[in-house]
């Protein structure tokens, strides 16, 4: 690999892998948006019927 070739490649950051991460999760919740609502809805339900 040459010196042009290396400073063009884009850095691994910490930063970067928290936004592609991110992104990711964001994308899979949309995909299953109507199975996330109902967990959200129906977990403090639950956890007032067995505590409470």
């Amino acid at each position: 690999m040459s010196a042009i070739a290396a400073s063009t490649m884009e850095q691994a950051t910490p930063w970067r892998a928290f936004r592609a991460v991110l992104r990711r999760d964001l994308y899979v919740t949309w995909r299953e948006l109507p199975a996330f609502l109902a967990q959200v809805i129906l977990q403090p339900l639950f956890l007032l019927f067995v505590f409470g």
